[in-house]
């Protein structure tokens, strides 16, 4: 009887645990997702501006400026580059190691035997 219920026990802990990991498991995977959405939608989105605005801007330029131009172009896009770099980086800075509520589970478990 008793060891019945320490099994039950057992199983029951178990299977919390690999429910609580297949919920990080998915929260992982879409935070994943969101970040090569987030990568893509730069990457496009600043290829075709850049290319357009410096065009655009060096064409209405004339010749006698043109490298001053596109001198400050090229310094302005290097700035972009920086500050979104900076934002993707704290993006992945700020969430939760993966696993982590599985990890506290499995910590706690050890100090209560």
């Amino acid at each position: 009887m008793v060891l019945g219920k320490l099994i039950d026990s057992i199983f029951a802990s178990l299977e919390w645990r690999i429910k609580l990991f297949s919920l990080e498991l998915q929260e992982e995977k879409y935070h994943l997702i969101k970040a090569v959405f987030w990568v893509a939608g730069i990457i496009f989105c600043a290829a075709l501006g850049l290319i357009f605005l410096t065009l655009t801007i060096v064409y209405l330029c004339g010749e006698a400026h043109r490298a001053l131009v596109l001198s400050v172009i090229s310094a302005v896009y290097l700035a972009s580059l920086v500050v979104l770099v900076w934002r993707f980086k704290k993006y992945l800075h700020d969430r939760p190691a993966p696993f982590s509520a599985t990890l506290d589970e499995l910590r706690q478990d050890r100090t209560l035997e």
